[in-house]
């Protein structure tokens, strides 16, 4: 198993770790142009050309953070279809270990590439933000709210939150693109169509699995009566409690998900 998590991560690693090296500098590069003594270089004529340059360079990092997400959730998918589903897998599966096994160690992977780009994404943040007006704002901001509303939360606690939500909820789309691509092998006409339909209709129906759960138990009305009786203290709990709760539902539904592709793969597709 170890074996197969170390494959598996090297693969994804040599197509991936570009990527994490570009936003790295670019973080760098905006953090300069964010700088008093940028602006220095700009005198009152031209002085709103700085401002421009500042706010395209931020959202072009932003928008290259969005893209990273997305390129890993592809490079993952592509990679379980090369070394499980196409004739590349026909070698893989000699490998003495169950069908369950070879989709977990790459389910786990997820969950290791998605923990390394939070981490990534918090020291972007960081070198971004950390030591500006703009963090200490936000610092101070978060504090009276905490103040304000008798609530125990900090800047730390909101990242932290974040940031396991975003991965967990990633690793769960990588691990549905799993699950999704095996079920499109089953039909012999239209496979990628039946990957789209299968992953769309997973998708919509856990969705609404989960919101009837939650108004079941009263959670949606009372975030809905929170909201329309502008009660902050309730709103910012239940954002915060839900985050969690959230994260840890993805974590099931990821390992889920992998067991049910390990399934089909071993039922129908005949793999071990």
């Amino acid at each position: 198993m170890l074996n197969l998590l170390y494959y598996d991560f090297l693969a994804v690693f040599k197509k991936l770790w570009y990527y994490v090296l570009i936003i790295t500098g670019l973080a760098f590069v905006v953090r300069i142009l964010w700088s008093e003594a940028f602006l220095t270089l700009f005198d009152n004529s031209n002085f709103f050309i700085g401002l421009v340059i500042r706010y395209v360079a931020l959202g072009f990092l932003c928008a290259f953070g969005v893209l990273i997400v997305v390129i890993a959730i592809m490079v993952q998918a592509q990679w379980f279809d090369e070394n499980i589903l196409s004739a590349q897998g026909q070698l893989t599966n000699m490998y003495p270990v169950s069908s369950v096994q070879l989709v977990m160690s790459k389910v786990i992977n997820s969950f290791i590439w998605a923990f390394i780009l939070s981490l990534v994404a918090v020291g972007v943040f960081s070198v971004f933000c950390v030591g500006t007006d703009v963090f200490k704002g936000m610092v101070e901001a978060i504090a009276d709210l905490s103040t304000n509303n008798n609530i125990k939360i900090s800047f730390g606690s909101i990242i932290s939150t974040s940031c396991f939500f975003v991965a967990t909820a990633t690793v769960n789309l990588i691990s549905l693109c799993y699950l999704s691509q095996t079920i499109g092998q089953v039909f012999a006409n239209f496979k990628n169509l039946m990957v789209l339909v299968s992953f769309v209709a997973i998708f919509v129906v856990v969705l609404l699995l989960l919101y009837l759960i939650f108004s079941a138990f009263g959670v949606v009305h009372l975030f809905n009566e929170a909201i329309a009786n502008k009660q902050s203290e309730t709103v910012v709990r239940l954002v915060m409690s839900m985050g969690t709760r959230f994260s840890f539902i993805n974590i099931l539904l990821s390992f889920f998900y992998g067991f049910m592709t390990g399934c089909i793969l071993r039922a129908r597709l005949n793999i071990m």
